[in-house]
């Protein structure tokens, strides 16, 4: 066995398609690591595992679930911005999302690795003829990121996901242009990356996020 089919993870993964939406991945989510909460104003809990996401170019994004964990604390971030839009966003095109994560093979001898990925601790995708096995994870601080005290407006993951800046007393934004309070950025994809504009009259506030 190579340095790398003897370290890596082989049980705690879950690949999905890049082109998976935002609604498609939460509802797999729930099915597959998930526990409906059990008392009012309880969220969603989930089982530990790495998602893996496709990206364009053969190139995989590495991301960490878990109650409160990191892909569930990115999510609500974005949605806090983008409101309900962000629900039919595929998860590859996900503002702050996606980054591409290191790959080794699950041939590769330690030299080969240390090459890829430096120094320990490591963290890549494992590739088997092309297509990701596993994940290989080795040396000390290598653990789940935990969980994440801060907290959002919007939320994906309580009992039913709420966008409360919609209500009358939820917090709204002001355009700095038109002066008008909106909840939510009107998103705009230009090419591949966003930018966040007044749902009044379309200036583009993407400097002025909070």
């Amino acid at each position: 066995m190579s340095f790398v089919s003897e370290r890596m993870d082989r049980e705690r993964f879950f690949v999905l398609s890049g082109e998976t939406t935002v609604r498609e991945a939460i509802a797999l989510l729930k099915e597959r690591f998930g526990r409906p909460p059990r008392r009012p104003g309880e969220e969603w809990s989930f089982d530990y595992t790495r998602l893996i996401v496709t990206l364009p170019e053969g190139k995989y994004a590495l991301l960490e679930s878990s109650t409160d964990g990191e892909l569930q604390r990115k999510l609500n971030a974005a949605a806090d911005k983008m409101g309900e839009a962000i629900l039919d966003v595929p998860l590859a095109r996900v503002p702050g999302l996606c980054q591409p994560s290191p790959m080794v093979q699950v041939t590769d001898d330690e030299v080969a690795v240390r090459a890829k990925l430096g120094k320990p601790p490591f963290l890549a995708v494992v590739l088997e003829a092309g297509q990701p096995t596993g994940i290989f994870a080795s040396g000390q601080g290598i653990h789940p990121r935990g969980t994440f005290e801060s907290r959002f407006p919007t939320q994906l993951f309580g009992p039913a996901m709420a966008f409360s800046r919609h209500q009358p007393a939820g917090e709204q934004r002001q355009c700095p242009v038109c002066h008008t309070d909106f909840p939510y950025f009107k998103p705009v994809q230009v090419g591949e990356s966003w930018q966040y504009h007044c749902p009044h009259c379309d200036a583009d506030l993407t400097t002025n996020l909070e």
